[in-house]
């Protein structure tokens, strides 16, 4: 049997262009890797020897659902099983669970003494209107998991009444769903940070029209968050168990204060932008690489 610091990095991702300079980096290095398929992934509950000396788990959560496979949900129990052999592993079962829950990402929030949007969980559509009484609107009304074509956006009690009347709100069976006040950002943007191994990376500015619910936009421009805001940032991924994350919020511009919004266990780096001179891929193979060491340092000592 050969060490596993000798066996390749199994890397789990989203979309292959992303990852690319990843790829090149760890060639770069002479790590050797492999590409895994989350939606042909299969196990022996009975293995010892798992052939890979780490995974990185970097899945987002709307893949599992519009990726080519439902067999993607499937991961989290490989990877606790993976855990359970003792393979160190990037963003796992745990970090799972947390992207897959909106509700538990609020409650992780609420921990913290952190601010987000005023928010009520409901369990049926019949408590809907009544959950909404005291919410100013516009609201965002969404599924837990968050999928952004669950999310839809209700400027007025007309319409929710007019989407309880046509079916719009028949949401698929995603049950609790969350309302959320909107939150008018300062500037008409967010901001998304990028943490790796629980330290602040960088942050840039995600632009978008008034009352747009996809967040995801082509025009960004990089942004220093304030100390009181990076270091919560920090505190989340820490708290959440978050090796590489990515989280968002936005400054209500009616009192200037940092609401945060989404918690994402996987990186979003943006090719091009080097913090700190050091480019984000860069970063992100050095903690691999530490993990390693890690690794190659507890098998000496056994």
């Amino acid at each position: 049997m050969f060490s596993t610091v000798e066996k390749p990095i199994g890397i789990f991702y989203s979309y292959e262009e992303w990852f690319n300079p990843l790829f090149r980096e760890l060639e770069r290095r002479g790590l050797p890797y492999v590409k895994l398929d989350p939606a042909r992934q299969w196990f022996d509950l009975s293995e010892t020897d798992v052939p890979y000396s780490l995974v990185y788990n970097d899945m987002s959560y709307p893949s599992y659902v519009e990726g080519p496979s439902q067999a993607n949900l499937n991961l989290q129990p490989y990877l606790k099983h993976l855990e359970q052999q003792h393979v160190p592993v990037i963003n796992g079962s745990v970090a799972i669970a947390l992207q897959r829950s909106k509700m538990q990402q609020l409650l992780l929030l609420r921990s913290l003494g952190l601010d987000f949007p005023s928010t009520r969980i409901v369990t049926h559509a019949s408590q809907l209107k009544p959950a909404t009484a005291e919410f100013k609107f516009p609201i965002i009304l969404k599924g837990n998991a968050g999928h952004g074509a669950e999310t839809v956006l209700l400027k007025s009690t007309q319409d929710l009444k007019d989407g309880w009347e046509d079916g719009t709100l028949a949401l698929r069976d995603e049950q609790p769903w969350i309302l959320q006040e909107w939150i008018p950002a300062k500037g008409n943007h967010v901001v998304r940070a990028e943490v790796i191994n629980g330290n602040f990376q960088y942050a840039v500015k995600l632009y978008r029209t008034p009352h747009d619910i996809d967040f995801w936009t082509a025009d960004n421009e990089p942004f220093q968050p304030s100390l009181t805001v990076v270091k919560a940032i920090e505190k989340i991924a820490r708290a959440a168990q978050l090796e590489v994350a990515s989280v968002e919020y936005a400054i209500d511009r009616r009192d200037n204060q940092p609401y945060f919004y989404a918690i994402h266990a996987h990186s979003n780096f943006i090719v091009g932008h080097r913090p700190g001179g050091q480019d984000a891929y860069g970063s992100l193979a050095n903690h691999i690489e530490l993990r390693l060491q890690k690794r190659r340092e507890i098998e000496l000592i056994l």
